[in-house]
Parts: C-alpha cells; structure tokens; sequence
C-alpha cells in the first residue's frame, strides 16, 4: 500500500464545538490594520479560506463491459455549442444545427473509468456547481451531466440529438426491451436512389406497416471487453483514417457458403439520426460497375430504421449486442427466409439524418446522397466511405464495418474521417461463410489520459503578525499535468507522471521569499525529479513522516526577470517534471494533487504556508500563536488568524490565471468587493468572489 496524507483540516471534535459556541455572536465586520492587539484572547478562525471543493463523482456507464476503460474530461458547463453546418458542399444545399464541441472551453479535471463506473472524490473549484463529463471513448455516453448536492454528483445522460442542453434521464434496461419489436424490413427503392420518401407509413414501433413487412429477429449477446478496447485503440473519435489505411475499403461482404447473417450496432459516434440499410447481389461486387446507377433490379431493405445505440430514451434505439437477423427474399417461393445462398454479396446503404425522431417514422427529406459501401454505387464514384476490419481471432473472427456519415467530397470541412459514425458486427452462421478481413493489432494497449489543473497562490510575507494582507509578496500561477495509466487487466488507473509549471508573477515583497512545495507522497516512489531540464534534488520532510519537498525559488525578490504584474509581461518560470513507479493511484493522487502544499520562507525556519496546511520539518514552531497567528500545533490547526480577523496570511485561488493586481497595503476586500460576503458566510456564499 501506498502511504498518504492529505490536506491536514482536522481539529478534535471538542474543539470545534467551543470554537462554533464562541463565534455564535461574533462582531462580522472587518477590521482594519493595528485594531487588534498582540495579546489579545481572540479564537482561531474556523475558516480554512478554501476555494475548492471535494466532490464524489457517481458516474456510470451501464453498457461498458467488464474491463473496458474508458477516459473523459470534466466541464463546468456543457462543453457543446450548436453550429451550422451546410448538409453538402452542393450549391443551394440546406444548413441544419449541430452539436459540436466548443474548443474555447478547458476542462477542470478528468479521469479514467473502468468496466463501466467511476466513484471516485476529486478536487474541482468550489464555486462550480454543475458538471458534465465529455468522453471521447467509444462505446460509452458521450456527455453525462450531474448537479452537486451535498458533495455528491450523480450523473445522467445528455442527448445531443434532441437538444444541446437538454438533461435527459438515464436509459432503464428491462427484459421487454432487450428483443425490439421495430427493426423491420422495408423493400424500398433501387440501389443508390432516394426510396426513404416513400416510406412515411412505416411507424415505429408498433405501428403501421406495408406490403412486404416482417418483424426481424432480435437476439442479445455481450460484446467482449477485449474486442471493445482494440476497436477503441484503432478507431479512436477524431482521429482520421488515412488514405493508405488498409481497413479503408469497399465493406461489402461476399458469401462463400450458405449462411444465417445477423447484423449489431456497436457503436454510433454520430449526431445525425442515420438509417441503415442492406441490399444483395447474385455474384462479386466488382460486378455492379456502371456509369449512371441505372438499371439495379436489386432493392434496399431497411434492416435498421434509427441507427443508433440506446440514449435517453429505451423505446428508440438498440442496446449493444442486440443482433438483428437480415432476410433474403426467395423469387421463387416469394417469400423472405432466414438464409442467404452461397455466391451473395450483401452491400449496405447509409442514410443520414434521415430517421424522423418526432412522427417515429423514416423523414421525408434526408441527404440526397446514400453512403454506399461499393464505390462505384456512390454519386461521386471511387469515394470509399468504409472501413472494414476483424476485432476477433482466426478461431473467433468478429468482423466489423464502419461508416463515416459526413460528406467528404471536395475536403469537406464537417468530416472527420474517423469512420466510427456507425459501426456494425456482421455475425455470419457458419462464422467462416465470409472470407477473411484485415485484422486490427490483437495486442491490448494501456489507455492514458491527462487532466490539468490550474491556479493562483499569493503569499502575506509579515507572518506571524497580520501584516498589511494585500496577498501580493509573492504571487505565483502554476498550472499541472498529471498523467494517468490503467494497464490492461487491471482495475485501477495510476498517476505515473507530474508536469507543472510556477510562474512567478508578482513578487511586492522587500524580503527574500524562497518558495517551494511539499508533495504529500511517499518519496520511495519517486523515479526521478527534474526542474527546466535539469535533475533535481527532493528532500524527505519528516514533520508528519511522509511526503517530499521540491524547493524551486531561492529569492523572489532578485529571481530574473522581476516581474511586477502585468497582464502581457512572461513572468520567469519553474517546470518540474515529476515520474513515479507505478503504484500511486488516482484516488491517492486526487487527494495529493497541485498546488500541493506550498508555502514561502521569508527568512530563516520561518515558513507561511496555506491556512491549515502543516508546516515541513525545518520550521521554526515557536513563532505558532505568536503575534496575529492563532494556530494550535497540539490541535493541528495551523497559520490561522483570529475569527475577528478575517483574513488569511495565503490564499489558493483555483482554476484560474489571472490575478488583479492589488494595490501596495490595500487588502484583499477592496480590489474584489464579495470577498467580505464570501468571508462572513464562512465560504459556503459567493463562492465565485475572486472571479469578479
């Protein structure tokens, strides 16, 4: 085990009671400098002066199989704006909205799911309220988003179909709704032409049906774990498929013997709302050239009308590893049967946007232009809108195909190319009834992510005495970076590296602060340590018995350049990379994570650190409860003033970049007028004070 210690705010239980009892009827207004003696019987102040908070994430994603890890951002608001995108790069073509992703926004944290939840407690800004967590992995909700109650988020999904904002209630998974009763067959029109226009009496579900309808036959299997992560490791969203890729291929499939084909939807990256479609042709697909797409007697069957995973709402759309069975229409008998001759070549038809979500019914307008996977079928000919790949094993082959829905003519800006829009297993019975695909890399990948945080330090150098608390002696802006592993098989992601960045910004002090940091891990576990490109020496801090301290700054005051601030001057900056042996995990991380626990050192074991935060073992202790300090070492509170003070010797600003300058002797309540409501509501109000 790991040993750890976190931010130090515990105070005997007897203690806070007599310190509640006596600040029941304090005077709350703020005095100013000198108004307090040295001797004075005032109390320590119960406000630890926080600007963050710790909440537990109750995230769950009901369909990621067991071991699939799954990596997402965190938001403070919808990380999603809507945009217009033109339908084709055709002249007179009509403009639709579109969820896409707002890039001016930054995330607050992120992390690493596994086998489908994440329940762990992370360190966000306390004035954030809302949260929402983007995920780029496939196979799981794109956006989830949840209210803190108590210390709690509780996510659900987000739709991003219906509406941008829209907060829509977790899918709800019952033995009914495992077998769908729409999926049906529709002979449409010729192959390659609009036919959904004629199709407006196909209700779904339950509802009416024409000539020719027949329920298909729904079964539920379990996607594996393992297949889900190497089609999550080749075909990740946004990462485009290269030309030369040899998955990037006609998909349609060529039936060597007699066979039962089954079709599911493994995962649905599209905003659009797609229709999927299948037709057949008597020998190899290299037959069906032609120049103008006339003359097919072969007709499209609507296998899939809404070609997408289960969201918000259950009726709608499949789960994954529901296997929907495809029909062949026998001419001779006239009727449909479970299995298709050997000699087939079973080609697939995508129509986006072209499921009517509100009438529950095929649109009567969609794209001009189905995807087809036969080049030759698709109106600007050669383009191949495919991929089609074996995520199995030669004994246990689990061919895939997948369409990019967007359209890529003429380097069409709204396609990315990532070809994970609709991504489909064709189940075949005898499984070698189709001839083999290229195979993606069987070997399992760690899966890595990296979460950032972000904030200001500012430092009163007078302690123990008040000072003037104009927090500008020495003000530093880090940012940190911490990478996070989980390996294959394993249950629990590791933070393996630290990368951080102190800017020195402001520096309003006469005396020659030093500034470091205390990381509260166990230095055994620390590979090596380095500082603008050069080793490091750490040193083991035995005040507590665990954690490490980096000293970085050994003279504010003569540190080139000198910065006063200034919002476009480059302050001079510390990067320290920081690499560990694995066995630090998330959780332990997240509690011992940046700014850590850093202080200043105005003069010689004089040390002023953030209100509660321990000192290390080269401080002086008998300057605690001296002056204007009213810290208790015996009862662990430490740098605290008086409850009539108000005002602390540090503050930690989290999750911003800017600091106002402050003017010399002015404090902190004059430059950012809720701070005083912040204060005398004891930090549960105005929480957002230091961004206004």
């Amino acid at each position: 085990m790991v040993k750890f210690s976190g931010k130090y705010v515990a105070v005997f239980a007897t203690c806070l009671a007599f310190l509640f009892t006596a600040c029941g009827d304090k005077d709350l207004s703020i005095p100013g400098p000198g108004e307090e003696d040295d001797d004075n019987n005032d109390q320590p102040s119960l406000l630890d002066y926080s600007t963050t908070q710790s909440v537990k994430f109750n995230l769950v994603y009901d369909d990621a199989p067991k071991g699939y890890a799954a990596t997402f951002e965190v938001y403070s608001e919808n990380p999603f704006i809507e945009e217009d995108f033109k339908m084709s790069s055709e002249p007179g073509a009509p403009t639709v909205k579109r969820p896409t992703l707002n890039t001016n926004l930054t995330p607050i944290s992120g992390g690493i799911s596994i086998s489908g939840k994440y329940n762990l407690t992370k360190t966000i800004p306390s004035y954030v309220k809302e949260l929402y967590v983007y995920s780029t992995s496939m196979f799981v909700p794109t956006l989830m988003k949840a209210t803190i109650q108590n210390g709690v988020a509780d996510f659900t999904r987000v739709d991003l179909t219906d509406e941008v904002t829209r907060n829509s209630s977790p899918a709800t998974r019952t033995v009914a709704d495992k077998r769908p009763d729409f999926c049906l067959l529709y002979e449409g029109g010729g192959v390659g032409e609009t036919s959904l226009n004629a199709s407006n009496d196909l209700l779904l579900p339950n509802g009416a049906v024409g000539p020719n309808h027949e329920p298909c036959i729904a079964v539920h299997h379990d996607i594996p774990g393992e297949v889900l992560s190497k089609i999550n490791a080749a075909f990740p969203e946004k990462q485009k498929v290269e030309k030369d890729s040899p998955y990037l291929s006609e998909a349609s499939l060529y039936l060597n013997k007699p066979a039962q084909v089954w079709i599911s939807i493994i995962h649905t990256g599209a905003q659009w709302e797609n229709t999927l479609g299948y037709f057949y042709h008597d020998g190899p697909a290299n037959e069906l050239v032609h120049e103008n797409r006339t003359g097919i007697t072969n007709k499209e069957i609507i296998a899939i009308p809404l070609a997408k995973l289960k969201t918000s709402d259950s009726k709608l759309a499949l789960q994954s590893g529901d296997y929907v069975q495809l029909k062949y229409f026998n001419e001779t008998t006239q009727q449909w049967e479970n299995e298709f001759p050997a000699g087939l070549t079973i080609g697939w038809l995508l129509h986006p946007k072209s499921y009517d979500r509100t009438n529950k019914r095929l649109a009567a307008s969609g794209w001009q232009w189905p995807l087809c996977s036969i080049n030759t079928l698709n109106t600007d000919g050669h383009r191949i809108d495919c991929i089609v790949f074996d995520a199995g094993t030669e004994a246990k082959p689990f061919v895939c195909v997948g369409f990019e829905d967007d359209y890529r003519r003429n380097n069409y800006p709204a396609a990315d190319e990532d070809f994970n829009d609709l991504i489909f297993h064709v189940l075949t019975d005898p499984i070698d009834a189709i001839k083999p695909v290229e195979p993606i890399p069987s070997e399992e990948e760690d899966v890595e992510t990296t979460v950032n945080k972000k904030g200001i330090l500012a430092f009163e150098d007078n302690w123990p005495s008040e000072g003037d608390y104009d927090l500008n002696d020495v003000v530093m802006r880090y940012s940190s970076k911490a990478t996070l592993t989980c390996k294959p098989g394993e249950q629990v992601a590791y933070m393996t590296k630290l990368e951080d960045r102190f800017s020195l910004i402001h520096t309003g002090a006469d005396l020659p602060n030093k500034f470091g940091f205390k990381v509260n891990i166990d230095p055994s576990y620390v590979k090596s340590i380095s500082v603008n490109g050069k080793a490091h020496t750490y040193i083991k801090d035995n005040f507590d018995g665990i954690g490490f301290i980096v000293d970085l700054c050994n003279d504010a005051t003569n540190t080139p350049p000198v910065v006063p601030y200034q919002p476009n001057t480059q302050p001079f900056h510390y990067d320290i990379v920081m690499e560990f042996e694995d066995g630090i995990t998330e959780e332990q991380w997240e509690a011992a994570c940046a700014p850590y626990n850093p202080f200043i050192t105005p003069k010689d074991k004089t040390e002023v650190h953030l209100p509660y935060y321990p000192p290390t073992d080269r401080a002086d202790l008998s300057h605690f409860g001296t002056k204007h300090d009213r810290s208790d070492v015996e009862k662990k509170i430490y740098y605290v003033s008086g409850e009539k003070v108000l005002y602390p010797f540090a503050l930690h600003l989290s999750g911003v970049d800017t600091f106002i300058n402050l003017g010399e002797h002015d404090r902190i309540n004059i430059t950012y007028p809720d701070y005083d409501n912040w204060v005398k509501s004891n930090g549960k109000e105005y929480r957002d004070w230091y961004l206004k």
